[in-house]
């Protein structure tokens, strides 16, 4: 394994990898001269730190490998030259904050991996020219909080990861303005209530909720998704559906109600009446229970564990 950068790098070379290596650190002066480069892996090693003008002359670079590295936090003019670059994996570091600048020359990027850091901070313009960003993932992080305008600027997103984090709670202006967003996650933090409007500016076909401490979730949550096809609800606090939850949804195919503690009652009727009028195929499967059979009674005591599905109606 390299521990130490190779002198005689070919100085039209357009790939380099250097991947799965043991370099400990990198010069100014590493990749001076190598103007041609496009693809640069540089993951799985043993990097700390980068200097600031790294890639100062790396003007045509569109792929950037950095993940499973040992980085606490990136110089804010680092990019400055690399503005074509369209792929950043920086996957697996030890990043505690993006703050300034720093992916402000970055408006081509089009998919930017931050997950599996130790992320607890993020400016609420930490991504604000990312106008071609596609992907972003930030799961697997200590975040507890979003700024309500971090994602204002990111028109061209379809793909959002928050899963394990640590948010308690959103503000209702989130995912303004992410009108092309089809596929979110926040699943696996400590959510237990949703602002009604949280979802309205976007177009979500697949929503990952399962594993938070939803409690209640308001009737007009689901109603601007009209492209929603598939829905986890799965791990959660819920008691009580509220009526026509699923109402206006024409795509709706799957959903996880599972792992819940359902109060079977009159006051969930509406939860009984839209198992019963739904297949098998409409549930996802869930810890080895299959569809319907899935959504369960918690209480009263005398109903505690039968599924829902098995009742001939909901009494008070």
């Amino acid at each position: 394994a390299l521990r130490v950068l190779p002198t005689n790098i070919p100085r039209n070379v357009t790939v380099l990898t250097l991947k799965n290596n043991s370099l400990s650190t990198l010069e100014s002066s590493s990749f001076r001269g190598l103007t041609q480069l496009q693809i640069l892996h540089l993951q799985q090693n043993n990097l700390v730190s980068l200097p600031e003008d790294l890639f100062s002359s790396q003007l045509e670079l569109s792929k950037l490998y950095l993940y499973g590295n040992y980085l606490t936090s990136l110089p804010e003019k680092i990019f400055q030259n690399t503005t074509k670059l369209t792929y950043l994996h920086l996957t697996g570091n030890r990043l505690t904050s993006i703050l300034g600048k720093l992916f402000l020359p970055l408006s081509k990027l089009k998919t930017l991996v931050l997950a599996n850091n130790k992320l607890q901070v993020l400016s609420p313009h930490a991504f604000q020219n990312l106008v071609e960003l596609e992907v972003i993932s930030l799961a697997s992080n200590n975040l507890s909080f979003l700024p309500d305008t971090l994602f204002r600027s990111l028109h061209a997103l379809q793909v959002c990861a928050l899963y394990n984090n640590k948010l308690s709670q959103l503000h209702e202006t989130a995912f303004n303005g992410l009108n092309r967003l089809e596929w979110l996650t926040l699943a696996n933090n400590t959510l237990q209530e949703l602002p009604t409007k949280i979802f309205t500016q976007t177009n979500l076909q697949q929503l990952f909720l399962y594993n938070n401490k939803l409690e209640t979730l308001t009737k007009d949550l689901l109603q601007p998704l009209r492209e929603l096809n598939s829905l986890y609800l799965h791990g959660n606090q819920l008691r009580y559906l509220p009526e026509k939850l699923f109402e206006n949804l024409p795509k709706l195919k799957a959903v996880s109600l599972c792992n819940n503690p359902w109060q079977c009652d009159c006051l969930n009727h509406y939860l009984w009446n839209w198992t019963l009028s739904h297949n098998h195929a409409h549930f996802i499967k869930c810890k080895g229970l299959n569809g319907v059979g899935s959504v369960i009674c918690d209480s009263p005591q005398h109903l505690k564990g039968l599924p829902i599905n098995h009742l001939s109606g909901m009494d008070c």
